[in-house]
């Protein structure tokens, strides 16, 4: 908790450049394809905007109202894909895409406060 995620679209030169980002079930997650109950992270579509770190608050409550803010809870597991293909014509795919093709998936675990071990 409290911690920040960066998130960095693809080089403007790379070969798969358009993403979009969801944070899924565990069943999305494992089958990849998008289901209605989805939330999206991060688009990347080659904008001098996706250029730039997309930096996310890794927090239980929302600095500023929205139904749309990204919110974490301690012990929680979420799970993030991409079924684009990385083409601009795939990006709005809602399955497989880059999830099968290239493992392109987090798992983040968020731990308690107390889960912190001190490693000296």
């Amino acid at each position: 908790m409290d911690d920040t995620l960066r998130v960095v679209c693809p080089d403007p030169g790379s070969e798969k450049r358009y993403l979009k980002i969801h944070k899924v079930s565990a069943l999305s997650f494992t089958e990849c394809l998008l289901e209605t109950q989805k939330t999206l992270v991060v688009t990347c579509d080659g904008s001098s905007s996706s250029q730039k770190a997309t930096i996310i608050g890794v927090r239980r409550y929302s600095p500023l109202p929205s139904s749309e803010a990204l919110l974490f809870e301690p012990g929680e597991t979420y799970y993030w894909i991409s079924t684009s293909n990385g083409e601009k014509e795939g990006i709005n795919n809602t399955q497989y895409g880059v999830c099968a093709a290239d493992n392109m998936r987090l798992v983040i675990h968020v731990r308690h406060h107390s889960e912190v071990h001190n490693t000296t």
